[in-house]
């Protein structure tokens, strides 16, 4: 795949639906958020810039909206949020932050980078730290290569602000999700604040290029040329599920020629087929709505409805010995293996 150099307003859409592709599931229903970057575009083109091309020296800092999606919906950012939060890093930091990326591609957070660039003139960089969604910000790519997730900083619609310093990416994500709650479960953050040197082996590159180049693919019907594992077609017949800890939990049951379960915590983490798992995490997991493609959310699940099961493979960081470590099955509380597609399927 090539990089793109810019995305276009022509490009959003496809955005949206690449982005909850690669969400797994999660991520936050996109479109309000794909709505929101539409009207902060002046241009209409906004640059991208690659990874590679940063200068060691300068900075980049990941930007995300956290929180509950269903609130982050009703209630949406100014863009004014991710201007404090940057400005607050760089004073912690003691000098300037030349770029923004977002932490993850999957879902929503894919229009939190855009709106970052565009609001705080900031450059936009074609990467994040996961290439797909997953429910904690103690999964990444810069944790796993050494770079520390603070100072941060959380800043919700009315202007409050909470810094972090944390001894770990752990200790992070357990103060992070005690902060939001008390922001009202929706706020932005900026988080891994990071030299060009760090980002070139810290970050999956090209990640907005491949969801922009997914939603393509989907909108025109090109499911061959996707290059993922097609499981099965069913229709929706179950669906099981409740708010634990923060998180959507639950279950849904497809069925058709075969019988699956697939079972999630805001991202589908496993696939069952007559109660034994086939499919499971680090791999995207995601349901496409039979007759258009469109890839469905855990929050946007109906009886009913037709569904194509789906597999794409995960990066490989992911598949590595310390990458499974934070993204197995068991690392959700599962006692099987991965269960995984061939890599580069």
């Amino acid at each position: 795949m090539n990089p793109l150099d810019s995305i276009s307003k022509l490009d959003l859409e496809d955005l949206a639906r690449g982005a909850t592709f690669l969400g797994s599931g999660g991520g936050g229903d996109p479109i309000s958020d794909c709505l929101l970057a539409e009207s902060f575009m002046k241009e209409a083109f906004l640059p991208l810039k690659q990874v590679s091309a940063c200068d060691d020296e300068e900075m980049i800092v990941l930007v995300a909206g956290i929180g509950a999606p269903l609130v982050s919906a009703e209630r949406l950012m100014s863009g004014d949020e991710f201007i404090q939060a940057i400005e607050l890093v760089e004073r912690m930091l003691g000098r300037a932050i030349e770029n923004v990326a977002a932490a993850e591609i999957g879902g929503s957070n894919a229009f939190s980078a855009l709106i970052a660039s565009i609001t705080t003139k900031r450059n936009l960089i074609d990467a994040d730290s996961l290439g797909r969604a997953f429910p904690t910000m103690n999964i990444s790519s810069c944790a796993l290569c050494g770079v520390a997730p603070t100072p941060a900083v959380m800043v919700d619609g009315l202007g409050n602000a909470v810094a972090f310093h944390t001894t770990s990416p752990e200790v992070f994500e357990r103060h992070a999700r005690a902060v939001v709650t008390a922001m009202g479960s929706s706020a932005v953050c900026a988080l891994y604040p990071m030299t060009g040197s760090q980002a070139k082996k810290a970050l999956i590159a090209g990640a907005l290029s491949k969801a922009v180049n997914i939603g393509k693919k989907l909108r025109n019907k090109h499911r061959h040329e996707l290059g993922c594992t097609w499981v099965g077609r069913g229709v929706i017949s179950r669906i099981e599920q409740e708010i634990d800890k923060g998180f959507l939990v639950g279950k849904v049951t497809i069925e058709g020629a075969s019988r699956y379960v697939l079972e999630f915590q805001n991202e589908f983490l496993v696939v069952y087929e007559k109660d034994r798992p086939i499919h499971t995490t680090p791999d995207i997991i995601t349901l496409l709505e039979s007759e258009s493609l469109n890839p469905l959310g855990t929050d946007q699940l109906r009886y009913g409805l037709e569904v194509d099961i789906v597999i794409a493979a995960s990066p490989p960081i992911w598949r590595t010995k310390q990458g499974l470590l934070l993204t197995a099955p068991a690392a959700f509380g599962y006692s099987f293996p991965p269960m995984l597609i061939e890599e580069g399927v």
